[in-house]
Formats: structure tokens, sequence, C-alpha cells
């Protein structure tokens, strides 16, 4: 069905507006609407870029960080490494010094069993002496035949008690100075002793400053991973804006280029109704050359002609039986190669002189549909006037008019050749609304058009 009904016609429309073009305005809306996504996309990309940045100054303290850790815990590795060679070196020396102090300690007991068997010896030599003490001084007496002789043998009997007490001493000393040397390296071993306690200290503290360096470092390498991973999500989602930016580029150059094909057609439009009147010009300025040679040219009829003139003068004058509708010709000097009914046809076929002829409204009223409804039938222009009656034109380049748009008696919709049929025959329909059926009615006498002989 050609024309639907009132509550139907929505329908309809629905299903053609994925067929039909968009009108200026929401062209406009849709290229605007575009280019505020681009804008949008740039802005989010170059965010996106600014994170990068930041992200990067941050991975790049965070390795030197690592790094300093590195060195630090490689510094405390190499300052446990000499302690522990310290502490064996201090160990040797311990073991060394203990060796000596053994053999001192040997010696000593040596000397100390020698010293005991002196002392034995002259503890009898003295107990003996005392003894004799009373004796001595009796026989020295006796014995010596002078005081000098007397003197001279007490003297050396002195220096014989002397030298046994001498040679305990110096037994004596020999034992002390071993014990000072015992003493020495036993406070050598302390020392040593000490200093292996202060180096176990160290050791451990550089340990446990190396286990913390360890959990710092480790810290780092995970503050570094997690930076790492949040580089590579930013830089995904930085790949994602600029393949969302190059599609939404696209689109806007597709509908920048369907809005220049449109602007093109347009232009060609214009460029055939230039060409159109052009040639109504000049059509007209030939007729009327050729008229006003054919009156130079035969004088003699002109009397006969100047009737005949005024008799088709008068017959234009006269009100036609199209003139009593209000309605209009869709195009110039229509002639009609296919009438009413001709085959069960609910339209007629006017055909126009010129292809790309510009096709008129036959009368004012509403456009409520400028679409395509089949691939070879070109675009349909249909347009409700007072009292539910309904035209319409096929067999259309791409309309001048839009859905909802209400257009006067006359107003060009657009121009013939859009379909497969020939580029200056015109479909034209002309129907009443009767509820949702359309009663279709002969156009012809409406028109004043009459069928080519």
């Amino acid at each position: 069905m050609w024309f639907p009904g009132a509550r139907v016609r929505r329908t309809l429309l629905a299903a053609l507006v994925g067929a039909a073009p968009l009108g200026g305005v929401a062209r406009a809306q849709e290229s605007a609407q575009l280019e505020a996504d681009i804008v949008a996309f740039e802005e989010l990309l170059n965010e996106r870029i600014s994170q990068l940045s930041a992200l990067e100054a941050e991975l790049q303290e965070t390795e030197a960080a690592l790094a300093e850790r590195v060195a630090e815990r490689d510094r405390l590795s190499a300052e446990v490494t000499a302690l522990s060679a310290e502490g064996e070196a201090l160990e040797a020396q311990i073991r060394d010094l203990s060796a000596q102090q053994e053999t001192a300690a040997a010696r000593i007991e040596a000397l100390q069993l020698e010293l005991a068997g002196l002392e034995a010896q002259l503890r009898e030599l003295l107990v003996s002496l005392h003894k004799r003490r009373t004796g001595r001084y009796a026989r020295l007496l006796a014995e010596s035949a002078t005081l000098f002789e007397l003197r001279v043998r007490n003297y050396y009997l002195s220096r014989l008690t002397e030298r046994d007490v001498a040679l305990l001493e110096r037994f004596e000393a020999g034992v002390a100075e071993l014990e000072a040397e015992r003493a020495a390296r036993a406070e050598q071993l302390e020392a040593l002793a000490a200093r292996e306690r202060e180096l176990e200290t160290n050791r451990a503290a550089l340990e446990r400053a190396q286990v913390e360096l360890a959990a710092a470092v480790a810290a780092l390498e995970g503050t570094r991973a997690g930076q790492l991973a949040q580089q590579q999500a930013l830089l995904e989602e930085q790949s994602r804006i600029e393949a969302d930016l190059v599609g939404a580029r696209a689109t806007l150059a597709e509908v920048l280029e369907r809005q220049r094909q449109r602007a093109a057609e347009r232009a060609e439009a214009e460029r055939r109704r230039a060409e159109a009147a052009r040639l109504a010009e000049q059509r007209a300025a030939s007729e009327a050359e050729a008229a006003a040679q054919a009156a130079e040219n035969a004088e003699d009829d002109f009397a006969a002609e100047a009737a005949r003139l005024e008799e088709l003068i008068r017959a234009l004058s006269e009100p036609a039986p199209a003139a009593e509708t209000d309605f209009m010709a869709p195009i110039p000097d229509p002639v009609v190669v296919r009438a009413f009914g001709e085959g069960g046809a609910s339209d007629i076929w006017l055909q126009a002189e010129e292809p790309g002829t510009a096709v008129q409204a036959v009368k004012s009223g509403v456009v409520y549909q400028a679409s395509r409804i089949t691939a070879n039938s070109g675009y349909t222009v249909a347009i409700q006037h007072e009292g539910d009656l309904i035209s319409a034109y096929t067999n259309l380049q791409p309309p001048e008019v839009e859905v909802g748009e209400r257009v006067h008696q006359g107003q060009i919709l657009g121009y013939l050749g859009g379909g497969i049929i020939a580029p200056n025959v015109l479909q034209f329909r002309l129907g009443t609304q009767s509820g949702a059926q359309i009663i279709y009615q002969d156009p012809a006498p409406l028109l004043g058009v009459a069928a080519s002989e």
C-alpha cells in the first residue's frame, strides 16, 4: 500500500528512518557530537600521558632508591665478610696464645717443682746451721789465731748461706716472670675474647641491617613491580583510547564525507535547476524569435494569426476544470504516458520535456514521507493536504524537503531521475484518507492534463 492511514503511518515512518537521509540539523548535531567526543578522547589521552610521565618519574626514583639500597646491602655484605675474616684471624691468635699459655703453665709448674725441692734443701740447711750456730762460733774462735782470721771465716760462712738464698731468689724470680707472662697471655686472651665478642656484636648488627635492607629491597622491588603493572595498565588504556580516537575520527570523516556528498548533490541539483531555467529561457527566446520571424515573414496571414491567437487567449482565459480545485501540475507541460487504472495501476505517469525536471507540490501541505521505498523506485515524497487528501511523487532524486516540513503550492520537492524508469517520468498518485484505507482517484482532470496522442 502506497499511502498508509494515520494510525499505521508512524510505524512505516519508523521503519524508514534508517533509510531516510539525515536532515541538516541532525547532521550538524551528529558532527558536533563526534567532534566533542574527539575532544574528550584527546583530553583523556593527554591525561593518561601525564599520568604515565608522573609514573615514569616515580619509577625512576624507585629504581634509584633500589640501586642505593642494593649498594648498601652489598657494602654491608662486604663488611660482614671482612668481620668474619677478622674473627677467624682472632680465633687463630687466641688458639696460638692459648697454646703459649699452656706451654708457660707447664714451665711454671716444672720450675715450681724445682723451686720446692730447693726450698726443702735450703730449709734443711738453715735448720742445720741454726743447730750448729753456737758451735760454729766456738770453732771459729778456737781455730782462728787472730781477730782478722775470725772475721774472714765468718764472712765466707755467711756468703755460703747467701748463695743458697740467692739461688732460691733467682728461682722465685723466674717463677714470677713466668707468672707475669702467663698473666699477660691471659690479658691478651681476654682482650682477644673481648674483640671477638665485639666483632660478633658488630657482625650480628650488620646481619640485622642486612635483613632490614633485604626487606627494604624486597619492598622497593614490590613497589617497582606495582608501578610497572600500573604503567602497563596505563599503556593499554592509552592504546584503547588511541584506537577509540582513531575510530571517532574515522566516523567523523565518514559523516563529513556524507555531508560533502550531500552538498555536492545539492550543488548538482542547483546546477540542473539553473540549466533547466537557462534551457527554458533559451526555448522561450527561440520560440519568441521564431514567432517574430514567422510574423515578419507572414504579414499576409497576420489577420488570421491574430484571430487564432485571440481564440487561444480566450481559451486560456476561460477557467479550466482543474482550476476549480486549486491544483497545479507537478511538472511543466506534463504529458500522460500511462493513464490511471491502466493495467490496474493506481497512479498516472507524467512525462516532462527534459530529464531531471523539477517536481513541484500540487497543493500546500505537510511532508510526512521523504525516503526511498524500494531500491529501484527512486525517492518518494508524500504530502498530507487538507481534507485527508494525500499526494505522492515517485522517481525523484534525493528530496529537497524533509519530513515534518510545511510546503506551499509550487514549492520544489525534488528532481526527476532517481529510479530505473525514464529520468523524465513522474509517477504521481492522489488519494483520500478513509480510516486505514486510501481511496485513489484519477488526478488527470484535477491537473488538467491529457494522454499523449
